[in-house]
């Protein structure tokens, strides 16, 4: 560059008498290397979230993920199992409980099962077997819980659902004969025409009204371990029944 015609004016270098700017060489230089500049100036001005990248490989194949984003996933994933730990202990619970309260049931009702053994006989060809339901039935009322022991005898008795449905019934009709007959003994026991008569009158339906075994089933399960449950204290604390 020719200097010939430099001269200073008030500190500055002109040139042809014209006062050079020195921010002008800033402004001559490519608009790439500003641009360059701005960008590095933006990148290292970011949040430091956007630097937090981190490299996985998964599969065979690479990905660039939010270090920050990864650990609310590990996190989520962590809380979300415990979650399902957490529901399969109660679950496993549940079915434990279950088990003990028809081992409970089982256990009081054994004396009624023993008993409809006790009225099962063979036939004379001996190629099946019958059920003495007048026998059991007087058994029934002779019962201080005459609840209790007809649905210990209907545990117990028949070779199928429906067959135990008749069974039983066979035995609420001996037991209204019984009562009909022996009104000095058994005047003051509840008498049934049926085994349906017996689940209407004792609240033993469904929704619609109608006669349900198994609600019988559930509620007769409940009174039985609430019986058993009442027996225990009883027995802990030494007071007679």
């Amino acid at each position: 560059m020719d200097y010939s015609n430099t001269r200073y004016v008030n500190g500055r270098r002109t040139q042809n008498g014209n006062v050079r700017d020195p921010r002008d060489d800033y402004r001559r230089r490519p608009i790439e290397e500003r641009e360059d500049k701005i960008n590095r100036a933006r990148n290292n001005s970011v949040s430091s979230r956007k630097k937090d990248i981190i490299d996985v490989k998964y599969r065979g194949s690479r990905f660039k993920i939010s270090a920050h984003r990864l650990k609310v996933a590990v996190v989520t994933s962590f809380l979300a199992t415990a979650i399902a730990a957490t529901s399969i202990g109660i679950g496993l619970t549940s079915q434990i409980h279950k088990a003990q309260d028809a081992m409970v049931v089982r256990e009081e009702l054994k004396s009624y099962a023993q008993m409809v053994g006790e009225e099962t006989h063979r036939t004379e060809k001996n190629d099946g077997y019958w059920y003495d339901t007048y026998d059991i039935a007087s058994r029934v009322l002779e019962d201080e819980d005459i609840h209790k022991a007809l649905y210990g005898v209907y545990k117990d008795i028949g070779y199928n659902k429906q067959n135990k449905i008749e069974q039983t019934d066979d035995v609420i009709t001996n037991m209204k004969k019984i009562v009909t007959y022996n009104q000095d003994t058994y005047g003051d026991k509840p008498v049934y025409d049926s085994f349906n008569d017996y689940l209407i009158k004792n609240n033993f339906v469904d929704k619609e009204g109608k006669p349900s075994t198994s609600i019988y089933e559930e509620k007769m399960n409940e009174y039985v371990l609430g019986q058993a449950k009442i027996n225990n204290v009883l027995n802990e604390t030494g007071i007679k029944k």
